[in-house]
């Protein structure tokens, strides 16, 4: 969850409690005048002490008291105030979290992995294997077709995963020479510069050539880069990975 999203459930708390003060005068005042429809008598039944205090006398004549209308006002306030705001005391900020999370080809951050593979394959995004820790979960379109994200055609997909709750998606291109994974870096970079505004980061790791991040306002980190990587059949490749997530 996002600061702006903490600072907005902070406020329209304290917009309820405001509310709920502005409530307890107007709902005195009509316990009090059910009271005086069973006949009850006493200070509070009667409202004598703002029948004194808020009326004035003119010898014969009177004022009436303003009473009623400041307690008008102030139930038209609290009932305003609250109308909006009372379901920010109840709800949880897992759920509005939940709510709120970006999601990819349909399947919300946060979400299983057996959802992520259902809504994936919605939009033909097939599942081709997992880790041993199912922590990464690999999908690819069919064998001569790309998926386009960001004005960049990928190859690979990926869905990464801790304790089986979706937290990050990977796009990756595989190249043979550094040359040609540095080209298709600094075009990938342009183009989503375009979507954000990419800044150098040290990479932290020494297989890492290359990296730019950005971090969005949803809290959402977006990271780009270039490294180098051993085959399973121990050839020398290089990637070019973009990856969003929180």
């Amino acid at each position: 969850m996002t600061n702006e999203d903490k600072a907005l459930i902070k406020a329209k708390r304290i917009e309820c409690c405001l509310g709920f003060f502005f409530l307890i005068p107007p709902i005195l005042g009509v316990l009090s005048f059910v009271l005086c429809l069973f006949d009850c008598r006493g200070d509070f039944v009667t409202m004598s002490n703002l029948s004194d205090n808020w009326s004035m006398d003119y010898g014969d004549g009177g004022a009436m008291s303003a009473a009623p209308i400041y307690l008008a006002l102030m139930a038209m306030v609290g009932a305003y105030l609250v109308k909006d705001s009372i379901k920010y005391l109840f709800i949880k900020e897992e759920v509005i979290k939940k709510q709120n999370a970006p999601e990819f080809y349909g399947a919300k951050l946060g979400t299983d992995s057996a959802e992520v593979r259902k809504q994936f394959a919605r939009h033909n995004l097939m599942f081709v294997r997992a880790s041993k820790d199912y922590s990464v979960f690999h999908f690819e379109k069919r064998p001569d077709s790309y998926e386009e994200y960001m004005n960049v055609a990928w190859k690979m997909v990926d869905a990464l995963f801790d304790n089986d709750k979706f937290y990050s998606i990977r796009y990756m291109n595989s190249y043979t020479t550094k040359e040609q994974a540095l080209i298709a870096f600094e075009d990938a970079k342009t183009k989503i510069n375009v979507y954000y505004e990419l800044k150098k980061l040290n990479p932290p790791t020494s297989d890492l050539i290359v990296m730019y991040g950005h971090k969005t306002q949803q809290g959402l980190k977006v990271l780009l880069g270039c490294s180098q990587y051993t085959s399973t059949t121990g050839k020398e490749l290089y990637n070019v990975k973009l990856e969003i997530g929180i």
